[in-house]
């Protein structure tokens, strides 16, 4: 067997680095031997140096069979310009040079710059200088874009003055801060500023594109500065939904399409290229099976030249056939994203397994403001063989024009479905307090469209509200705002749980203090338990669940006239102006019982969740549901969003690309409420996930022990106690007991436990604590 040589880029920064003397370039000192440093083309994904070891590498059969690959691409005029310029430097032969030339599309989007890069080294120098000019151009151009790879491909053509006050401004900016601020995303674990649908697009590509080419240009090594990349591969494994025919990804955040090419892989701008670097440069294993099994297949979607490409060129460059795969089915179902504040717990890694996301952390940072960012923090989801617990919305502009919805054309990120309910916490599993609605405005004093409906969260903080919380107003180089924290955590195979303290997500004129603890009992089993502290006596409180179908009820239900019909409108087809609803009604107020079913009645999905309500009791909450037709999106008596023509052309619930996006047309939400809207207020909920045809909720009942509260559970042969302190400190007790013999019974967490420490009986645990392509993923235990 051909054994490989070592990375080729880890080759380049080791010899560059040991070059004595240095030269200055846009402020850093540089090895003068550097491929930027002589001027020298190919720079920034490979040198001139290192193509002899990358022809070298085609001999091995699996890197053969890429080449042959790439090459059938590019005879069927399908092959994007990178992957041309590559393999004129892997061939010699000139036809790909052309090939690449003609495809080179100046842009301040970094695959320009790589390809050109790849062109000008077989140009001669005027043809060199004009492409230098054109790169030149783009930077001009687009001053708030990244700046670092035009820079470094257009260096030594002369424009150099320029270049470095560019590269003296833009590399800490761009790279060194860039970089930074998306390893605190990562902190070890992975997770991004954006949603999936965006990460590959920006977070990802864009800084490790500026990494990979430093590295390269000056054999000083950013890639393995980028924490956020080595994680990138379960960040996006653990947010794929078991139960899909193909890989995508549930839908959280502003994910435009959950199954879309751009979503489930980094491939926009070709950054899944890049991804095949960091698995070898990280020797990760879990990333070596995303490589092989998603990215390598994935080819669906539409608009980029380098579609169904499968990160071919970056496995010519520095794919490792000898890193063996990880699979998922040997990981520990269970993940923690902290900064993003993602709980991922699963049973397992079947199609079949019950999957749940807990959420409370960062909020998103997309649009830098509010923008389509989600107010969503204590929301969860749950899955099994289909979506029971459903996130929904349209917080993206592509599916607000999708269906029809009002204001959706000319397409924009402020259709009013979008800032009035998709990205409102009302949108979410989650809980809202008080219903008037709060209008932020510009330091001019001046309203904006930046409004919190229905008693929702904030992403952004008023400058009254610091003092009210008794913290210093944030300054610039303050670590970033937290809005959200998961403040307990730990993960067993018994069960995983998780705490969150969304406080700071509410203006403090509505809360003062609320959390919601999270426990999930493998396999099925949900308890939820929230203490929520409003301001002050008479603010609604109102927990919500979302269903995508309407859910039964095992009481009496009987419409709800609280709202009447002259007070309940729709939107103009234009968006502009409040109609009234042709169809009003659509609420229903539910006493007499304790539990709702809700069934995924979409085409081949067999799940069913139950939700029993256990706090508040009866005689003191209010219940209520609100949806179908006209009323899904209903926020205050106005529906926002769906027109005459989301309903009729488009199918509404029945519409394939609402359903791939849980969007929630046609869909119903619980509300949930203690009656007489108390300053304190308790919920408990048991959530049990199942499928329609065998599946019975359990006995469960409520249970109160002195200063706790919680739930009894008899499950499948076990019994079940959890309680949670209902005052103080947040804090719990779990017991598990079958055939009368205890198996467990010890306190919940009271701090984040982020290791996989109490699943050392597990026979995968040697394996992920002690083989080198499980250190990535696992950290912590492994380096023990």
């Amino acid at each position: 067997m051909l054994r490989l040589a070592p990375t080729l880029l880890a080759l380049s920064v080791a010899s560059m680095a040991a070059a004595a003397e240095s030269v200055r370039i846009g402020g850093v000192d540089v090895p003068a031997g550097c491929a930027l440093a002589r001027k020298e083309h190919p720079r920034l994904l490979f040198t001139r140096a290192d193509i002899p070891k990358l022809r070298e590498r085609l001999k091995h059969p699996r890197l053969a069979k890429e080449l042959e690959w790439a090459k059938q691409l590019a005879s069927q005029g399908k092959a994007s310009a990178i992957l041309l310029g590559v393999l004129y430097h892997l061939t010699g032969e000139k036809a790909y040079l052309d090939q690449a030339r003609a495809k080179l599309e100046p842009s301040w989007i970094q695959t320009y710059p790589l390809a050109a890069d790849l062109v000008m080294a077989g140009l001669p120098p005027e043809e060199q200088k004009a492409e230098a000019d054109r790169l030149v151009e783009q930077i001009k151009a687009n001053r708030w874009r990244p700046h670092v790879a035009l820079a470094l491909a257009a260096w030594g053509h002369g424009h150099d003055d320029f270049l470095n006050e560019v590269l003296t401004k833009r590399y800490p900016e761009d790279l060194v801060r860039g970089v930074a601020y998306n390893n605190l995303w990562s902190q070890g674990r992975g997770g991004s500023s954006m949603s999936h649908g965006y990460n590959g697009e920006h977070f990802y590509t864009e800084w490790l594109t500026m990494a990979v080419a430093w590295s390269n240009a000056t054999g000083q090594d950013w890639v393995s500065k980028c924490d956020f990349a080595a994680h990138a591969p379960e960040w996006y494994l653990f947010h794929y939904r078991p139960w899909a025919s193909g890989f995508e990804c549930v839908h959280v955040g502003v994910t435009a399409m959950c199954r879309h090419w751009m979503t489930v892989t980094p491939a926009s701008f070709e950054g899944d290229n890049l991804a095949v670097l960091v698995a070898s440069r990280f020797r990760d294993g879990v990333g070596q099976w995303w490589i092989d099994n998603v990215i390598s297949k994935i080819s669906m979607g539409w608009g980029t030249s380098a579609l169904g490409q499968g990160g071919v060129w970056g496995k010519l460059l520095w794919y490792d056939p000898e890193l063996p795969a990880v699979e998922p089915a040997s990981l520990p179902p269970a993940r923690l994203f902290p900064e993003n504040g993602h709980a991922v717990m699963r049973s397992d890694w079947t199609p079949e397994a019950t999957y749940a996301l807990f959420r409370c952390g960062r909020f998103g940072e997309i649009d830098g403001h509010w923008g389509r960012n989600n107010a969503d923090n204590l929301h969860f989801i749950i899955n099994k063989r289909g979506v029971l617990a459903a996130d929904t919305g349209a917080v993206h502009s592509l599916n607000n024009a999708a269906l029809a919805f009002a204001g959706s054309q000319p397409q924009g990120e402020s259709r009013p479905h979008l800032t009035e309910y998709a990205r409102q916490t009302v949108a979410h599993n989650s809980i809202t307090v008080g219903r008037e609605p709060i209008v932020h405005v510009d330091w001019r004093g001046n309203p904006t469209r930046d409004v919190v409906r229905r008693g929702g969260q904030s992403p952004i903080q008023d400058k009254s509200w610091w003092k009210l919380w008794g913290l210093p107003e944030r300054k610039p180089g303050d670590r970033p705002f937290r809005e959200g924290r998961i403040v307990a955590y730990e993960t067993s195979p018994f069960f995983d749980y998780a705490a969150g303290d969304a406080t700071h997500s509410y203006p403090p004129t509505r809360v003062k203090s609320i959390t919601r603890q999270f426990v999930y009992l493998r396999p099925d089993t949900f308890v939820v338990f929230d203490r929520v502290e409003a301001a002050e006596p008479g603010l609604e409180t109102i927990w919500n669940l979302h269903a995508l179908y309407q859910p039964a009820w095992n009481g009496k239900a009987e419409p709800d006239a609280s709202l009447p019909p002259e007070k309940q409108f729709v939107l103009s087809d234009d968006g502009k102006e409040q109609l009234p609803n042709p169809k009003p009604g659509g609420r229903f107020a539910h006493t007499g019982g304790d539990t709702f079913t809700i069934d995924d009645n979409w085409q081949g999905m067999q799940g069913r969740l139950f939700a029993k309500l256990l706090l508040p009791a009866e005689d003191a909450r209010t219940v209520r549901t609100i949806g179908g037709a006209w009323h899904e999106f209903e926020v205050d008596g106005i529906n926002y969003g769906p027109t005459e023509a989301t309903y009729g052309k488009h199918k509404g619930g029945q519409n394939p690309h609402n359903r791939e996006n849980t969007i929630g047309v046609e869909g119903w939400r619980i509300e949930l409420s203690p009656k007489d809207n108390p300053a304190s207020a308790s919920f408990l909920v048991v959530l049990f996930a199942t499928d329609q045809k065998s599946g019975k909720l359990p006995p469960i009942e409520r249970v109160e022990r002195e200063g706790r509260v919680g739930a009894k559970l008899s499950i499948a042969g076990k019994d079940y106690e959890v309680t949670f302190a209902t005052t103080g400190a947040l804090g719990g007790h779990i017991a598990i007991r079958e055939g009368g013999k205890a198996m467990l019974d010890r306190p919940l967490a009271t701090s984040v436990e982020d290791t996989y420490g109490k699943w050392s009986s597990d026979p995968r645990y040697k394996a992920w604590t002690t083989q080198p392509e499980y250190r990535n993923f696992i950290g912590r235990e492994a380096a023990r």
